[in-house]
Formats: structure tokens, C-alpha cells, sequence
């Protein structure tokens, strides 16, 4: 069982099947066996790239590979026909993999702020796939200001801070999470004025009236 014929043995050698030898004394010819092998191609279905080819013995298990190939359009790999890259399967024959492909998966970005009556903010796009830049943008109310973006959900493309987190307009990379983002506002600081002098610097335009004129208080 899983096994396959491989050469004849004979005394002092091995021959093929299908060749002749002459024998000139009773001689016992032995068949050789070997591991019955099965051929499994994998293919790039509608993505592209060459197709390779992985040798199993019989009896043994296939470990699915991980794929190479290029998907089609902007689509992603999601699978091979009989199963997901590391999945162990079992051989009975020749065969063919095919690689299956789908639309990248989509990540939202959710803004929030720390208080409505501080500011808004907002982020362009709001969802997209793995890779996408987003821009972030912080807008204060009068008597407040912008402090900082803060991360609540989500990984972002080198790391998990916000690049230029203290600046109202900045920008990220989804890396294959929902983002979840918080803009930060506070209070600017009261300052204190003093009144110097009080001055007419520039007369009224009517400056003589007669008895019942109306006042003019222009200038």
C-alpha cells in the first residue's frame, strides 16, 4: 500500500523494466519498491505569477503553503480551493490548487471628541483597507484650543501613536484594525488686560447746534 514499483534487483545490479539481460544460471530477480509520489501543482486562478509544483508521498499529509502569486486588480488572497496556507490535507492523486481571491477588507475610523462644546473633528477617509492614509483634523471653538490626538482602538502602520499628535492636522496609515481616535481640546488661559487712557482721538462731524437740531453722532 502506497508504494509504487521502482527497478528489478539482480545479482550485481539493478535493471529497469521493459529492458532485456541474458542469464546463464537460475537467478532470482527481486522487484524494488518506493514511495508511491503524487504531484500537487498550485495555480494563480485569476491572479497572476508562475505556477510551482510540491512532491507528496502517499500516506502523508500536504501542509497548504503560503501564496505568491499576484491577485487581480486590487483584490487580495483569501484562500487556496481546498483550504487555508498551513491547513494539512491529504493526497489521494495528482492535483491542482487553485488560488482564490477577494476584495481587500475595509477598516473604519471613528473620531470622537473630549467635549462637543470644545471643538470638532473629523477624519478623511473613514474607512478603507489595509494601507490607507487618513487624515485627521481638529477644529477648536472660540475660547478653546487643540491639544492632542489620542489612540483608543485600533494599530496604526508603524506603531500605536499618532504620528504628529499634537498638531491639528495630521495623518496615519490603517494597518489592518478599526481605528477609534479622540481629539484632545482645552481651554486657552484668561488674560488679563489693563485700561491705560481713555482719549477722543477723532472729533464728532457736528460739533455746533442750533436750538432744536437732532443729534448726529456720527464720527
Amino acid at each position: 500500500a502506497n508504494m509504487e514499483f521502482a527497478i528489478w534487483e539482480i545479482p550485481g545490479g539493478q535493471i529497469t523494466a521493459g529492458s532485456s539481460t541474458k542469464f546463464f544460471e537460475n537467478t532470482t530477480v527481486t522487484a524494488l519498491w518506493k514511495a508511491k509520489t503524487y504531484t500537487v501543482t498550485f495555480v494563480p486562478g485569476e491572479g497572476s505569477g508562475t505556477p510551482f509544483i510540491t512532491k507528496v508521498n502517499a500516506g502523508e499529509k500536504l501542509s497548504l503553503p503560503n501564496c505568491n502569486f499576484t491577485g487581480p486588480g486590487n483584490k487580495v488572497f483569501d484562500k487556496w480551493d481546498i483550504g487555508k496556507p498551513t491547513d494539512k490535507i491529504d493526497v489521494s492523486g495528482d492535483m491542482t490548487v487553485t488560488a482564490l481571491w477577494k476584495d481587500p477588507d475595509s477598516y473604519s475610523v471613528t473620531v470622537n471628541v473630549n467635549n462637543a462644546e470644545y471643538g470638532t473633528a473629523s477624519a478623511s477617509p473613514t474607512s478603507g483597507p489595509d494601507g490607507t492614509v487618513v487624515t485627521l483634523t481638529a477644529t477648536p471653538k472660540p475660547g478653546y484650543k487643540f491639544k492632542e490626538w489620542t489612540r483608543q482602538a485600533g494599530m496604526l502602520s508603524g506603531g500605536t501613536s499618532i504620528p504628529n499628535a499634537t498638531s491639528a492636522t495630521t495623518t496615519f496609515t490603517i494597518s489592518g484594525y478599526d481605528v477609534v481616535v479622540t481629539a484632545i481640546f482645552e481651554a486657552e488661559s484668561p488674560t488679563t488686560k489693563t485700561l491705560d487712557s481713555i482719549a477722543i482721538t477723532t472729533p464728532p462731524t457736528k460739533t455746533e447746534y442750533t436750538e432744536g437740531d437732532s443729534f448726529n453722532p456720527t464720527g
